[in-house]
């Protein structure tokens, strides 16, 4: 089973190697809480197959990185490292289970499938994890997870079974969600049911940081392209020509975005003006700014009708999670069929010494 989880993989593979260095975690494994407890051998066996060292470091570094990330770069202590390491010795655990039911029912998942959902993933993380215009390659990626595409693929392929496992559990219990269910879980949660407000926005920025006479260039710089704009040259070229924003060749435009994607004082300042109007240039803690606004939307409501399909796939979600476990769990507790031999426990915590 080895690197399984091709999302996991592919996320650990962008942070570590397109984030900025202060996201990097520290790989000293002899540091390591959990890698320290690790057996020579497998980490556990279900009905006799093993979980590879191997296969739980791949995915225990994975869940580490969108942790450590997620943090926002931050160490992260003994007790996060063994819930991490607990959390990814149950998935191991359960996603075997699981394959080997996907071999006894004769399950099985087209290439063509198998081809689709990578490019899918594929194309999700390029986008998501673009870094200052650097897009990364499917051959990047690969490189630094230290597999193949013909591994990727294969790797994808038993995922695709183990979901596909948990569905045919699902069916087995004759699992659905009616229109009626969904109806009240949307009555309940309405306040999860809207669409936010959109803006459409150009920009030109120019950045200022702590040199000296750092503040003084960009207000100046910022005040010039207010003058260029003032006389007639458009934003667009002013953009491209002298704008720090990412967007400066696409000509500043910043493209119809939901308000929580776009700076607050973006918002703030887009709030008092028209469609078409240009601001004053203003400052921020990044710099300064111009911005001209081309669109935008409010939030509003998003119908039962629109929401209705998005409901039923998560309560299905749900319901066939709880069916999967209902399954694993009998096989869990049962010291025949599923060894540990990885142990961890959760560091007390420290207390001051008692006077």
């Amino acid at each position: 089973m080895k690197h399984l989880n091709f999302t996991c993989a592919m996320i650990a593979v962008a942070v570590f190697a397109l984030q900025p260095s202060w996201t990097q975690a520290p790989t000293l494994e002899k540091m390591d809480i959990v890698q320290r407890s690790m057996p020579d051998g497998p980490v556990a066996l279900v009905d006799g197959k093993p979980i590879t060292r191997d296969d739980f470091l791949f995915l225990y570094k994975s869940q580490l990185a969108r942790m450590h990330f997620a943090s926002g770069g931050k160490a992260l202590n003994d007790r996060i490292r063994v819930t991490a390491g607990i959390s990814t010795l149950s998935e191991l655990v359960q996603r075997e289970i699981l394959s080997q039911l996907s071999t006894r029912r004769n399950l099985d998942v087209s290439q063509s499938d198998v081809k689709k959902a990578y490019d899918t993933q594929l194309e999700l993380l390029i986008k998501e994890f673009t870094v200052d215009g650097k897009i990364p390659t499917e051959e990047d990626i690969l490189s630094r997870s230290g597999q193949s595409r013909n591994g990727a693929l294969e790797d994808m392929h038993k995922s695709l079974l183990v979901k596909k496992a948990s569905e045919a559990l699902a069916e087995s219990k004759g699992l659905s969600v009616s229109t009626e269910e969904a109806r009240e879980f949307f009555d309940n949660n309405k306040d999860r049911f809207q669409r936010p407000g959109m803006l459409h926005l150009k920009q030109i920025f120019v950045r200022a940081d702590d040199t000296e006479g750092s503040w003084e260039r960009a207000e100046k710089a910022i005040k010039k392209a207010q003058a260029r704009f003032t006389v007639g040259e458009s934003f667009a070229g002013i953009a491209k020509s002298m704008s720090d924003g990412q967007d400066a060749e696409q000509g500043g435009d910043m493209e119809m975005r939901p308000t929580h994607m776009i700076p607050p004082i973006y918002v703030e300042k887009a709030g008092t003006m028209k469609v078409g109007e240009t601001s004053e240039p203003f400052k921020s803690d990044q710099g300064w700014h111009i911005i001209r606004l081309l669109g935008s939307e409010g939030a509003s409501d998003i119908p039962f009708e629109d929401a209705q399909e998005f409901i039923k796939t998560r309560l299905m979600q749900v319901k066939t999670a709880a069916a999967v476990e209902e399954y694993c769990q009998p096989i869990l507790i049962d010291e025949n069929r599923v060894q540990i031999f990885l142990q961890l426990r959760t560091p007390k915590e420290k207390t001051a010494d008692r006077k």
